[in-house]
């Protein structure tokens, strides 16, 4: 469903409720604001960079992997701060075989070389759109993108003051191949639809700052603004 307020969420809730009463049972692939409603919370100020505790040692490291037009404008407009490193990742190489171990290297060094001198480092796949003719051949081509991100988080070797993901899929796989994330704690939102986890013990990072972004929210400065709001001078 599509919800307009948390009133609509409200409404679909209680239907959703009454129908799990009588033996219904779901599984459940939604935004943060449904959790909430969900869970019978009541709403939280958006937080803060200091509310979280943040170093104002290191970088941070911020993976976009989303393709969708309003993630490429939003990174576009972060692309105009000269405060981030940038390391782009052509997608054409991710898919190809003979070039992929090559991308993720050079995309690895860059990061850590970024990392380890503090500066805030973004990590991004190629804004052109590569696709098949074929639904498989599309999922395809999906799966070998989220796992040259992986394979790039997974050798970053530099613990960030934060990690960003831009992209519902980005975030999932980042967090859970890329991170080793099997528990995290929801600590609230920095931005509306934005949540951020606190990683748990088991991860590479523990109680590492894990910010879901996911790819059709926000405006156009939202990318920025939150950015900004992490920054060391919070």
């Amino acid at each position: 469903m599509n919800a307009a307020s948390d009133r609509d969420l409200e409404t679909f809730t209680k239907g959703l409720l009454l129908a799990e009463a009588s033996g219904k049972r779901f599984l459940y692939r939604t935004a943060a604001s449904f959790v909430r409603v969900r869970a019978g919370m009541h709403p939280k100020p958006i937080l803060t960079g200091s509310d979280l505790g943040l170093s104002k040692a290191g970088g941070a490291l911020i993976v976009v992997g989303s393709y969708v037009p309003r993630t490429t404008s939003q990174l576009n407009a972060l692309r105009k701060q000269n405060r981030v490193v940038w390391v782009e990742v052509d997608v054409k190489a991710l898919l190809d075989d003979n070039r992929r171990l090559e991308a993720v290297k050079d995309a690895v060094e860059r990061t850590n070389r970024a990392l380890h001198q503090e500066r805030d480092t973004a990590v991004f796949t190629t804004r052109e759109v590569t696709s098949g003719k074929e639904i498989e051949t599309n999922l395809s081509i999906g799966k070998k993108i989220s796992e040259g991100l992986v394979s790039i988080v997974k050798g970053v070797s530099t613990r960030p003051r934060y990690i960003l993901a831009k992209g519902g899929i980005t975030s999932s796989v980042i967090a859970t191949h890329g991170l080793g994330v099997k528990r995290a704690m929801v600590l609230g939102q920095v931005a509306p639809g934005v949540p951020v986890w606190q990683l748990g013990p088991e991860s590479r990072h523990p109680g590492l700052i894990y910010i879901v972004f996911p790819g059709n929210v926000g405006e156009l400065q939202a990318l920025v603004e939150v950015v900004k709001k992490m920054g060391p001078d919070l």
